[in-house]
């Protein structure tokens, strides 16, 4: 926010009770949406007034509307993103977030805690003539079987997923992978003809067998292995499948309402992730929610993009002023009293009120300042003013 001190001359007439009454040239319009527009310096030659010990009528004459009368409240966000090759590299990385309300918690990332098994294709081509297939149990207990088919490889998240034996027995690996990527229960890829699944839940509960039924001897497979247990109740999340898992798992510990921020019936944060990107919203509004963010260098070291120092964009609601502020040496500007605390200037006309400066003596420069507390009135293109003041007969 900048301040404009336009040359926006002043000049008087006596009206009833009132002597010296100042009206001042109409400004031009604002070079930034924020800025405070200040009037030529009241106590300089132009004016030669002194307002000390005096009550003065100050106002605001908006003759063009301004777009915008003020900022609505703004929520602080934060944003990282976990590496998509990085997002394992580092175990017990830690990230402490603040929540407007002053709730600070501290979350670890664990990078070996989801067990894991493979499946290897040998025959594709017995597979197809005899069938088979493959039951994975998931963390939870669910079980998922993939089948063997002539054609189809399911894309949905289905415990009876199946996949097309076709090809080589490389492209049959890539298609078990893809239906059992497509459960909300694992991670898989396949290198070459062996896939390796990934529970997305860390946990020993995911440390099960994978039960095979194979009569033409067409594959062969490992059991989940590997898994840990995490203590949620410390703030761990498990950090070791990809870094799409990795920002689901954090968007889950956060938001917990035993283990993260969002405890009880208290909503703190708001967490959203996109292809291990995470963004953490304040579910308070205001400028109290810029809160800081420590994250240790191993958490950094897990990230294509570091988590920042603080939350940003926070912004509380206000409405812009018209303040009376006071020099000593013309220059440098301090506010003596706000006159108007919200002064609207989406309509046209005149907004006055009293500055009582009675109690002041020895401030030998004084002016008025529009916008003072810096908030959003709209574009630059619109909005005009002048700026009037009057000095009672016996005040």
């Amino acid at each position: 926010m900048a301040t404009e001190v336009q040359a926006l001359a002043f000049s008087a007439a006596t009206v009833g009770g009132f002597t010296n009454v100042f009206t001042s040239a109409e400004s031009s319009h604002l070079a930034a949406d924020t800025n405070t527009l200040a009037s030529v310096t009241i106590g300089d030659s132009a004016t030669n007034v002194n307002l000390n010990g005096k009550k003065v009528l100050c106002g605001f004459k908006v003759t063009e509307a301004f777009a915008q009368n003020g900022t609505a409240s703004v929520a602080g966000t934060a944003t990282f993103t976990f590496g998509d090759t990085e997002f394992d590299d580092q175990n017990d990385g830690q990230i402490t977030l603040i929540s407007t309300d002053g709730t600070s918690r501290t979350y670890t990332a664990k990078n070996a805690v989801c067990a894991s098994a493979t499946a290897t294709i040998s025959n594709h081509s017995n597979l197809a003539s005899s069938g088979g297939n493959l039951v994975f149990i998931a963390t939870d207990g669910t079980s998922v079987t993939a089948t063997v088919h002539a054609s189809t490889t399911t894309t949905t998240d289905t415990t009876s997923p199946t996949f097309a034996a076709v090809t080589s027995n490389n492209q049959t690996a890539t298609n078990l992978a893809t239906c059992l990527n497509a459960n909300s229960r694992f991670r898989a890829s396949a290198d070459s003809a062996v896939v390796t699944v990934h529970q997305l839940f860390g946990g020993t509960a995911g440390n099960t067998t994978v039960a095979e039924t194979d009569s033409g001897s067409g594959m062969s497979k490992t059991n989940f292995t590997g898994g840990a247990d995490l203590d949620a109740s410390q703030g761990e999340f498990a950090c070791d499948v990809d870094a799409t898992n990795a920002a689901e798992r954090f968007e889950e510990i956060v938001e917990s309402a035993t283990n993260g921020h969002n405890t009880g019936s208290t909503t703190r944060f708001a967490v959203t992730t996109s292809s291990g990107q995470v963004t953490v919203t304040q579910s308070t509004v205001g400028a109290a929610g810029n809160t800081s963010i420590t994250s240790t260098k191993n958490f950094d070291l897990n990230c294509d993009v570091n988590p920042p120092t603080a939350f940003t964009g926070g912004v509380d609601a206000g409405t812009p002023n018209l303040d009376m502020q006071g020099s000593f040496d013309g220059t440098n500007f301090f506010k003596i009293e706000t006159v108007i605390a919200d002064l609207d200037l989406t309509n046209t006309g005149i907004k006055a009120g009293i500055a009582d400066l009675s109690t002041f003596s020895g401030v030998p420069f004084t002016r008025l300042a529009v916008n003072s507390n810096g908030v959003d009135v709209g574009t630059t293109s619109a909005g005009k003013g002048q700026f009037q003041f009057a000095v009672a007969v016996s005040s």
